[in-house]
């Protein structure tokens, strides 16, 4: 079993954690792609349905209620 030659300080510990998570979360926010909804035009990640209006390729996937999706277009 492998055993430190010296005592690892707390603040190195935790500084690299943190730099761990910084880079993970780069990452990702890399690859999250945003287009425009061909319906209402708001802006809604790749392949998957609109929040605000509930459409997908041109056809409404989500029920939403009428009112709340004019509210948002006015």
């Amino acid at each position: 079993m492998a055993v430190p030659k010296k005592k690892v300080a707390r603040s190195y510990g935790r500084t690299r954690h943190s730099a761990y998570k910084q880079k993970t979360q780069k990452k990702i926010l890399d690859k999250i792609s945003l287009t425009t909804c061909e319906n209402c035009g708001a802006k809604r990640q790749t392949h998957t349905a609109c929040a605000e209006c509930g459409y997908y390729k041109k056809r409404e996937v989500l029920k939403k209620k009428k009112a709340e999706v004019t509210k948002i277009q006015a």
